[in-house]
């Protein structure tokens, strides 16, 4: 019974808020293994507005490219990308 309910929790996929993100120069994109992310390729990643600032997104470990990097919660990258003067969004 334990092996079934554990196999049926893994298959669910998760909210959105147990997702984890960093912010990566463009440039690191070529070295980074998309297998490991939810991000699926360089052009799926979000830009910040010059282009040389990008968005990474996965789930559960973190993969050992991404160790030194800054881990955000989506409420907290939510806070970086929709502020003011940031460079990620346009404000009119």
């Amino acid at each position: 019974m334990k092996v079934r309910y554990l196999t049926v929790l893994l298959g669910q996929q998760t909210p959105h808020n147990m997702r984890k993100y960093t912010i990566l120069k463009v440039s690191e994109l070529s070295t980074i293994d998309f297998n490991l992310l939810l991000t699926t390729s360089e052009e799926s990643s979000r830009k910040n507005l010059d282009k040389s600032e990008c968005i990474v997104c996965f789930e559960g470990a973190t993969p050992a490219f991404l160790e030194r990097k800054t881990i955000y919660t989506n409420k907290e990258l939510f806070k970086i990308v929709d502020g003011i003067n940031n460079n990620w969004t346009e404000h009119n």
